[in-house]
Protein backbone atom coordinates (compact mmCIF):
# COMPACT_ATOMS: atom_id res chain seq x y z
CA UNK A 1 0.00 0.00 0.00
CA UNK A 2 2.82 2.41 0.82
CA UNK A 3 4.16 1.84 -2.61
CA UNK A 4 1.12 2.29 -4.25
CA UNK A 5 0.71 5.61 -2.27
CA UNK A 6 4.02 6.80 -3.51
CA UNK A 7 3.13 6.07 -7.07
CA UNK A 8 0.44 7.99 -7.11
CA UNK A 9 2.15 10.66 -5.36
CA UNK A 10 4.41 10.70 -7.77
CA UNK A 11 1.83 10.94 -10.37
CA UNK A 12 0.04 14.18 -9.41
CA UNK A 13 2.71 15.87 -8.47
CA UNK A 14 3.88 15.15 -12.11
CA UNK A 15 0.55 15.74 -12.98
CA UNK A 16 0.70 19.10 -11.13
CA UNK A 17 3.52 19.85 -12.53
CA UNK A 18 2.02 19.36 -16.14
CA UNK A 19 -0.80 21.53 -15.71
CA UNK A 20 1.30 24.38 -14.28
CA UNK A 21 3.48 24.46 -16.96
CA UNK A 22 0.68 25.33 -19.66
CA UNK A 23 -1.05 26.98 -17.10
CA UNK A 24 2.22 29.52 -17.39
CA UNK A 25 2.30 29.34 -20.94
CA UNK A 26 -1.94 30.56 -21.27
CA UNK A 27 -1.39 33.62 -18.38
CA UNK A 28 1.75 34.97 -20.18
CA UNK A 29 0.75 34.19 -23.80
CA UNK A 30 -2.29 32.77 -23.93
CA UNK A 31 -3.62 29.92 -25.89
CA UNK A 32 -0.87 30.50 -28.17
CA UNK A 33 1.77 30.56 -25.09
CA UNK A 34 0.28 27.10 -23.60
CA UNK A 35 0.18 25.29 -27.30
CA UNK A 36 3.58 26.88 -28.17
CA UNK A 37 5.13 25.10 -24.51
CA UNK A 38 3.13 22.13 -25.72
CA UNK A 39 4.51 21.75 -28.46
CA UNK A 40 7.46 21.99 -27.83
CA UNK A 41 7.70 19.50 -24.73
CA UNK A 42 6.10 17.04 -26.75
CA UNK A 43 9.12 17.72 -29.42
CA UNK A 44 11.64 17.47 -26.29
CA UNK A 45 10.26 14.15 -24.51
CA UNK A 46 10.60 12.59 -27.78
CA UNK A 47 14.15 13.51 -27.92
CA UNK A 48 14.93 12.78 -24.40
CA UNK A 49 13.02 9.51 -24.25
CA UNK A 50 14.90 7.49 -27.50
CA UNK A 51 18.34 9.48 -26.56
CA UNK A 52 18.71 11.08 -23.21
CA UNK A 53 20.62 7.65 -22.23
CA UNK A 54 23.23 7.89 -24.87
CA UNK A 55 23.92 11.82 -23.97
CA UNK A 56 24.08 11.17 -20.41
CA UNK A 57 26.89 8.64 -20.99
CA UNK A 58 28.15 11.22 -23.48
CA UNK A 59 28.47 14.13 -20.96
CA UNK A 60 30.60 12.17 -18.46
CA UNK A 61 32.50 10.26 -21.06
CA UNK A 62 31.91 7.10 -20.03
CA UNK A 63 32.94 3.80 -21.37
CA UNK A 64 32.04 0.39 -21.33
CA UNK A 65 32.91 -1.32 -17.46
CA UNK A 66 34.97 -4.02 -18.31
CA UNK A 67 33.93 -7.46 -17.51
CA UNK A 68 37.37 -9.57 -17.10
CA UNK A 69 38.12 -6.75 -14.59
CA UNK A 70 34.80 -6.63 -12.69
CA UNK A 71 33.54 -9.75 -12.61
CA UNK A 72 32.23 -10.05 -9.35
CA UNK A 73 30.60 -6.18 -10.23
CA UNK A 74 28.71 -8.10 -13.28
CA UNK A 75 28.04 -11.37 -11.48
CA UNK A 76 26.14 -9.10 -8.35
CA UNK A 77 24.00 -7.49 -11.02
CA UNK A 78 23.30 -10.33 -12.85
CA UNK A 79 21.89 -12.36 -9.34
CA UNK A 80 20.15 -8.80 -8.65
CA UNK A 81 18.13 -8.48 -11.94
CA UNK A 82 16.70 -12.23 -11.55
CA UNK A 83 15.63 -11.24 -8.22
CA UNK A 84 13.77 -8.03 -9.53
CA UNK A 85 13.26 -9.38 -12.83
CA UNK A 86 14.76 -7.25 -14.58
CA UNK A 87 16.67 -7.68 -18.12
CA UNK A 88 20.43 -7.04 -17.80
CA UNK A 89 21.71 -3.49 -18.01
CA UNK A 90 24.57 -2.06 -19.37
CA UNK A 91 27.24 -1.31 -17.11
CA UNK A 92 29.14 1.82 -17.78
CA UNK A 93 32.27 3.72 -15.47
CA UNK A 94 34.16 7.05 -16.40
CA UNK A 95 37.03 8.51 -14.55
CA UNK A 96 35.98 10.32 -11.27
CA UNK A 97 37.29 9.96 -7.94
CA UNK A 98 33.99 10.96 -6.22
CA UNK A 99 31.84 7.52 -5.47
CA UNK A 100 28.80 8.02 -6.85
CA UNK A 101 26.47 6.47 -9.82
CA UNK A 102 23.28 7.00 -11.87
CA UNK A 103 21.33 4.71 -14.16
CA UNK A 104 19.73 6.17 -17.32
CA UNK A 105 17.42 4.47 -20.13
CA UNK A 106 14.02 5.04 -21.49
CA UNK A 107 12.84 1.33 -20.22
CA UNK A 108 14.66 -1.29 -18.56
CA UNK A 109 15.16 -2.87 -21.89
CA UNK A 110 17.42 0.16 -22.31
CA UNK A 111 18.91 0.55 -19.50
CA UNK A 112 22.33 1.83 -18.29
CA UNK A 113 24.20 2.11 -14.77
CA UNK A 114 27.10 4.40 -14.42
CA UNK A 115 29.43 3.79 -12.16
CA UNK A 116 32.32 6.49 -11.11
CA UNK A 117 35.65 5.05 -10.85
CA UNK A 118 36.04 6.18 -7.15
CA UNK A 119 33.05 4.19 -6.06
CA UNK A 120 34.33 1.24 -7.38
CA UNK A 121 38.05 1.84 -5.19
CA UNK A 122 36.67 3.10 -2.18
CA UNK A 123 33.39 0.40 -1.41
CA UNK A 124 33.33 -2.74 -0.27
CA UNK A 125 31.78 -5.82 -2.97
CA UNK A 126 28.39 -5.72 -0.61
CA UNK A 127 27.99 -1.76 -0.72
CA UNK A 128 28.99 -1.68 -4.51
CA UNK A 129 25.98 -3.97 -4.89
CA UNK A 130 23.75 -2.37 -2.60
CA UNK A 131 24.27 1.10 -4.44
CA UNK A 132 23.93 -0.82 -8.04
CA UNK A 133 20.57 -2.32 -6.28
CA UNK A 134 19.37 1.34 -5.35
CA UNK A 135 20.10 2.39 -9.55
CA UNK A 136 18.33 -0.65 -10.55
CA UNK A 137 15.47 -0.10 -8.18
CA UNK A 138 14.95 3.51 -9.87
CA UNK A 139 15.21 1.02 -13.25
CA UNK A 140 12.13 -1.03 -12.19
CA UNK A 141 9.91 1.78 -10.69
CA UNK A 142 10.49 3.20 -14.26
CA UNK A 143 11.87 6.76 -11.83
CA UNK A 144 14.47 7.68 -14.80
CA UNK A 145 11.58 8.35 -17.64
CA UNK A 146 9.88 10.78 -14.59
CA UNK A 147 12.71 12.41 -14.06
CA UNK A 148 13.76 13.43 -17.58
CA UNK A 149 10.22 14.66 -17.89
CA UNK A 150 9.98 16.59 -14.39
CA UNK A 151 13.77 17.79 -15.27
CA UNK A 152 12.35 18.94 -18.88
CA UNK A 153 9.16 20.68 -17.40
CA UNK A 154 10.84 22.63 -15.47
CA UNK A 155 13.33 23.52 -18.36
CA UNK A 156 10.01 24.60 -20.62
CA UNK A 157 8.59 26.91 -17.72
CA UNK A 158 12.23 28.66 -17.65
CA UNK A 159 12.29 29.30 -21.51
CA UNK A 160 8.63 30.38 -21.90
CA UNK A 161 9.19 32.76 -18.98
CA UNK A 162 12.34 33.91 -20.41
CA UNK A 163 10.79 34.23 -23.88
CA UNK A 164 8.03 35.98 -22.61
CA UNK A 165 10.88 38.59 -21.05
CA UNK A 166 11.55 39.55 -24.63
CA UNK A 167 8.80 39.13 -26.85
CA UNK A 168 5.71 39.61 -24.71
CA UNK A 169 6.27 42.30 -22.87
CA UNK A 170 7.99 44.63 -25.65
CA UNK A 171 5.43 43.77 -28.09
CA UNK A 172 2.41 44.03 -25.86
CA UNK A 173 0.55 47.20 -26.55
CA UNK A 174 -2.62 46.87 -24.71
CA UNK A 175 -2.11 47.85 -20.82
CA UNK A 176 1.43 47.60 -21.07
CA UNK A 177 1.89 48.00 -17.52
CA UNK A 178 0.20 45.16 -16.32
CA UNK A 179 1.16 42.69 -19.09
CA UNK A 180 4.78 43.57 -17.81
CA UNK A 181 4.04 43.49 -14.15
CA UNK A 182 2.26 39.90 -14.45
CA UNK A 183 5.08 38.69 -16.79
CA UNK A 184 8.40 40.18 -14.44
CA UNK A 185 5.76 38.07 -11.94
CA UNK A 186 5.78 34.82 -13.61
CA UNK A 187 9.36 35.21 -14.58
CA UNK A 188 10.47 35.23 -10.95
CA UNK A 189 7.69 32.86 -9.55
CA UNK A 190 7.16 30.05 -12.30
CA UNK A 191 11.17 28.48 -12.27
CA UNK A 192 10.69 28.30 -8.59
CA UNK A 193 7.26 26.59 -8.20
CA UNK A 194 8.75 24.17 -10.91
CA UNK A 195 11.87 23.79 -8.87
CA UNK A 196 9.81 22.71 -6.22
CA UNK A 197 7.39 20.48 -7.57
CA UNK A 198 10.20 18.52 -9.85
CA UNK A 199 12.57 18.36 -6.09
CA UNK A 200 9.47 16.42 -4.65
CA UNK A 201 8.96 14.09 -7.10
CA UNK A 202 12.87 13.76 -6.79
CA UNK A 203 12.85 13.15 -3.29
CA UNK A 204 9.92 10.90 -3.40
CA UNK A 205 12.06 8.56 -6.03
CA UNK A 206 14.71 8.73 -4.15
CA UNK A 207 13.24 7.11 -1.05
CA UNK A 208 11.69 4.39 -2.86
CA UNK A 209 14.58 3.31 -4.79
CA UNK A 210 16.33 2.75 -1.49
CA UNK A 211 13.67 0.71 -0.07
CA UNK A 212 13.31 -1.21 -3.35
CA UNK A 213 17.04 -1.95 -2.94
CA UNK A 214 16.88 -2.84 1.05
CA UNK A 215 13.93 -5.48 0.01
CA UNK A 216 15.51 -7.04 -2.66
CA UNK A 217 18.53 -7.44 -1.14
CA UNK A 218 16.61 -8.77 2.18
CA UNK A 219 18.03 -5.75 4.34
CA UNK A 220 19.48 -2.28 4.48
CA UNK A 221 22.83 -2.66 6.05
CA UNK A 222 24.97 -2.71 3.01
CA UNK A 223 22.86 0.44 1.78
CA UNK A 224 22.96 2.23 5.28
CA UNK A 225 27.17 1.84 4.87
CA UNK A 226 27.42 2.69 1.67
CA UNK A 227 25.13 6.19 1.71
CA UNK A 228 27.26 6.36 4.87
CA UNK A 229 30.87 6.34 3.15
CA UNK A 230 29.60 7.94 0.05
CA UNK A 231 28.33 11.11 2.07
CA UNK A 232 31.47 11.33 4.13
CA UNK A 233 34.21 11.17 0.74
CA UNK A 234 31.84 13.62 -1.04
CA UNK A 235 32.05 16.32 1.60
CA UNK A 236 35.63 15.82 1.76
CA UNK A 237 35.66 16.47 -1.72
CA UNK A 238 33.89 19.28 -1.66
CA UNK A 239 35.80 20.48 1.26
CA UNK A 240 39.11 19.99 -0.79
CA UNK A 241 37.93 21.78 -3.84
CA UNK A 242 36.60 24.83 -2.10
CA UNK A 243 40.36 24.94 -0.15
CA UNK A 244 41.81 24.11 -3.61
CA UNK A 245 40.13 26.85 -5.56
CA UNK A 246 39.53 24.22 -7.79
CA UNK A 247 37.83 25.93 -10.99
CA UNK A 248 35.65 23.85 -13.01
CA UNK A 249 34.64 25.13 -16.52
CA UNK A 250 31.09 26.50 -17.14
CA UNK A 251 30.89 22.79 -19.41
CA UNK A 252 31.81 20.80 -16.15
CA UNK A 253 29.60 22.68 -14.47
CA UNK A 254 26.47 22.55 -16.50
CA UNK A 255 27.12 18.79 -16.42
CA UNK A 256 27.20 18.45 -12.69
CA UNK A 257 23.82 20.78 -12.87
CA UNK A 258 22.24 18.37 -15.13
CA UNK A 259 22.87 14.82 -13.91
CA UNK A 260 23.27 15.95 -10.38
CA UNK A 261 19.03 15.11 -9.82
CA UNK A 262 20.36 11.17 -11.47
CA UNK A 263 23.29 10.48 -8.97
CA UNK A 264 23.05 8.16 -5.77
CA UNK A 265 24.08 11.08 -3.40
CA UNK A 266 24.26 14.69 -4.32
CA UNK A 267 27.48 16.49 -5.47
CA UNK A 268 25.58 20.04 -5.63
CA UNK A 269 27.79 22.48 -3.84
CA UNK A 270 26.80 23.57 -0.49
CA UNK A 271 25.17 26.67 0.20
CA UNK A 272 21.61 27.67 1.90
CA UNK A 273 19.58 27.49 -1.51
CA UNK A 274 21.52 24.21 -2.26
CA UNK A 275 20.16 22.61 0.74
CA UNK A 276 16.78 24.28 0.51
CA UNK A 277 16.20 23.17 -3.39
CA UNK A 278 17.68 19.90 -3.70
CA UNK A 279 16.30 17.32 -5.59
CA UNK A 280 17.77 14.44 -3.15
CA UNK A 281 16.22 14.18 0.41
CA UNK A 282 18.50 14.59 3.41
CA UNK A 283 21.09 11.60 4.07
CA UNK A 284 19.81 11.07 7.39
CA UNK A 285 16.27 10.96 6.67
CA UNK A 286 17.07 8.11 4.14
CA UNK A 287 18.84 6.37 6.83
CA UNK A 288 16.44 6.56 8.63
CA UNK A 289 13.86 5.20 6.59
CA UNK A 290 16.39 2.24 5.91
CA UNK A 291 16.94 1.15 9.74
CA UNK A 292 13.33 1.03 10.31
CA UNK A 293 12.81 -1.19 7.00
CA UNK A 294 16.01 -2.88 8.04
CA UNK A 295 14.19 -4.14 11.65
CA UNK A 296 11.07 -4.85 9.57
CA UNK A 297 12.62 -7.01 7.33
CA UNK A 298 14.79 -8.67 9.96
CA UNK A 299 11.32 -9.45 12.43
CA UNK A 300 9.55 -11.58 9.05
Amino acid sequence: MNRINKYFRTMLLLIVLTLFVLYVGDRLAGVTGAAFIFTMMALLNFLAYYHSDKLAVKMVKAKPLPRRKYENVYQDVEEMCRKMELPMPELFHYKEKSPNAFATGRNPENAIIVLTDGLLKVLTRQEVKAVISHELGHVKNRDVIISITAALLVFAVTIVTRLTLFFGILGSIRNPVEQAFRAILMLLLAPIVAIVIQMAISRTREFSADATAARYMGTGKPLISALQKLEKIVEQEKKKKAREKAKKSAAQKQVDLTLNHMYAVSTAEEGFWTKVMSTHPPLSERIENLEALTKKLENQ
